[in-house]
């Protein structure tokens, strides 16, 4: 068994990008309302994955990889939050922004704070410094977890007999 941990950049990438593209879609994003659940299932999957990688390789895996692993995954998910948001955005010319604009006017938000919320290129960087604070904090959870759930601990290596007496 060896002791060094697969790579984990590949598996964060991918995890981090699908379900930071699934969060920015319509309907599934309404879906990580309950308990941040695409973000914390990047880091899982991530971690998963190496899990898998490491039981092939005769590799460690514990919790410690699995959170290194979710805090990777974590960064790609906001960022490809962010992107998907912004690609959403475009498409959609920035209805929902008006929308969430005109409920904030009828509560009688300042307009200082209507105008700056209606701005994408703020709204984006808002999204991007949010979206890696929980992407992180939560994908490590899922990483944490999936460390716990598919731990590989190292063999167990007796050490050699004493030497016989008198030997």
């Amino acid at each position: 068994m060896t002791e060094q941990v697969p790579g984990i950049f590949k598996p964060a990438l991918i995890s981090g990008a699908i379900f930071g593209v699934a969060a920015a879609l319509p309907i599934l994003k309404y879906i990580n309302v309950a308990c941040c659940a695409l973000t914390i299932a990047s880091g899982f999957v991530a971690a998963w994955m190496v899990s898998k990688v490491a039981r092939e390789h005769g590799a460690r895996f514990d919790v410690g990889v699995g959170a290194k692993v979710g805090v990777l995954a974590g960064v790609f998910y906001g960022l490809f939050t962010t992107l998907a948001s912004g690609l959403m955005f475009a498409v959609t010319g920035g209805t929902e922004l008006r929308e969430v604009a005109d409920m904030m006017s009828q509560q009688g938000a300042p307009e200082w704070v209507i105008e700056a919320f209606t701005l994408l290129p703020m709204v984006l960087v808002f999204q991007l410094i949010m979206g890696l604070i929980f992407g992180v904090i939560f994908a490590t959870v899922g990483g944490l977890i999936a460390g716990a759930v598919f731990k590989i601990e190292k063999p167990f290596v007796a050490a050699p007999p004493p030497p016989a007496p008198g030997a």
